[in-house]
């Protein structure tokens, strides 16, 4: 399967809806905007509101009370996680979604976006307020182009050799290279480029797969994305294994591992008991 059909895809996408826009240029203004700009923006916008609504209602979340309205939504979450939700709900609504390729199912693939944002979320709050808001958002979205790559492995009828690839390689990126000349990071770095996100979350994604020598500051924040991506992805979460590449990874770069050590055995209980 060529690598120039991916390309062709996402350049035919439609734009993200008016109301994600918008949210998308309170948030270039203003580094911290008014949480009732927020709110007026998603509530402008009823399928947004319901996804938003339904994502914070996830189990994995645990409040003990139904979350009701965007305000409520946005008071208990943060405005940068509300963010990653608005983004994620309208980047889903330009696919049809079918995650059978990587072997789980649309359930568990949300389930493991939310992980993923929660679990950066937990880990860098502490360390780093100003880097979680810009990693939250990341982390939510950067499966995404998973969507695309499972979308064209079904269309293709590989289902079958994609997922025994899957399961012989260690890296999903090697199955996914072997079938579509792109990893899911490449192929979420040109989502975010088709719909004018940031320039950091592109780079970002480029470099998640070493497709770009990064600078410093994406550096420390690609480093973060990618020891919470190998403790839980597509295809292994909160394995032995998987939480011990991670604090491999962060220990090779003389990284502080304690803090994400502990986050990682209180999710992987969490997430066990789901």
């Amino acid at each position: 399967m060529p690598y120039v059909p991916i390309m062709e895809q996402v350049e035919k996408l439609p734009p993200l809806p008016e109301s994600v826009q918008k949210l998308e240029s309170l948030f270039a203004k203003h580094e911290h905007p008014d949480i009732n700009e927020v709110v007026a923006i998603i509530e402008s916008d009823p399928a947004l509101t319901s996804n938003i609504l339904a994502n914070a209602n996830s189990p994995l979340y645990s409040f003990s009370k139904q979350i009701s309205s965007i305000l409520q939504a946005t008071t208990l979450f943060g405005a940068a996680t509300i963010r990653a939700m608005a983004l994620k709900s309208a980047m889903e609504q330009r696919f049809t979604i079918d995650m059978s390729p990587y072997g789980i199912d649309n359930h568990t693939f949300a389930n493991i976006c939310i992980i993923q944002s929660t679990f950066i979320f937990q880990w860098y709050m502490g360390i780093d307020v100003e880097k979680a808001k810009l990693l939250v958002p990341m982390a939510f979205l950067m499966e995404t182009g998973a969507i695309l790559i499972a979308k064209n492995i079904i269309e293709h009828r590989q289902e079958e050799t994609f997922l025994k690839d899957l399961q012989a390689h260690k890296e999903i990126r090697v199955a996914e290279n072997l079938h579509v000349n792109m990893s899911t990071a490449q192929v979420s770095a040109l989502l975010f480029e088709h719909w004018n996100f940031e320039d950091i979350f592109i780079e970002c994604m480029r470099t998640l797969d070493g497709e770009n020598t990064p600078s410093f500051i994406v550096e420390k924040l690609s480093i973060a994305l990618r020891a919470v991506r190998l403790a839980v992805n597509l295809k292994e979460q909160f394995s032995d294994h998987s939480i011990g590449r991670a604090h491999k990874l962060l220990e090779s770069h003389n990284l502080n591992s304690d803090k994400f050590l502990s986050v990682a055995e209180r999710m992987q209980k969490k997430f066990a008991s789901l």
